[in-house]
């Protein structure tokens, strides 16, 4: 069988390209682009974001979500941020997950799984197999890693790991697992008890 071609350039006549602009009409006023204020070092956008993803999801303004909730994140990775909060007089950790993250996984392996089945095409017809090794299937892989991501960004699959390991427990482990608030919780906003620890690296304070 033979492989696909890549399609040729297209071939411009010698005109091509035109000639530079030498005069340039500023847009009217009813095309005129958007004023966007600069950004400052410390603008509390992300903050207002994360507010508005917690209401979206809980359904409600966040004042009536929970008692007081802090704009500033006290921790932040690629996946989400944690906002202090409190909720029936209780300290809580809020976890809001980013804005768009699962539609950009969404593209992200739209694009991987294309790739994955070119190279199980490219294997099939270019890579000589060698007598009992089995062959890769570059999309199973792909499909394996989405499995695990998508799990990894729903926090009510992590809310149900961490109630199973709460009572995993023997009583007599000396072991906090913080409390799970599943009237706070969502697929993208997990609401959990907030304990304040010492990083097991901090050799001062556990000394």
């Amino acid at each position: 069988p033979t492989l696909p071609t890549v399609p040729s350039l297209p071939v411009y006549p010698p005109s091509y390209p035109p000639r530079p602009l030498t005069h340039f009409s500023p847009p009217t006023s009813h095309h005129a682009l958007p004023h966007h204020p600069p950004r400052t070092k410390h603008c509390s956008r992300p903050g207002e974001r994360a507010k508005a993803i917690v209401a979206a999801e809980l359904g409600k303004p966040i004042e009536q979500c929970f008692d007081s909730f802090e704009t500033e994140p006290i921790a932040a990775a690629s996946l989400g941020q944690v906002h202090r909060a409190t909720l029936g007089g209780a300290p809580v950790a809020v976890k809001v997950q980013r804005r768009n993250l699962k539609e950009l996984f969404d593209t992200d392996f739209t694009n991987i799984r294309l790739m994955a089945r070119i190279g199980n095409f490219l294997e099939s017809k270019l890579v000589k197999k060698k007598a009992g090794v089995s062959s890769r299937d570059w999309l199973e892989y792909t499909n394996d890693a989405a499995r695990l991501l998508y799990l990894e960004i729903d926090y009510l699959n992590e809310a149900t790991n961490s109630k199973r390991f709460a009572t995993s427990l023997p009583k007599a482990a000396n072991v906090v697992v913080p409390k799970v608030y599943d009237n706070a919780t969502t697929a993208r906003v997990l609401t959990m008890e907030y304990v304040d620890s010492v990083k097991l690296t901090d050799e001062k304070r556990l000394a």
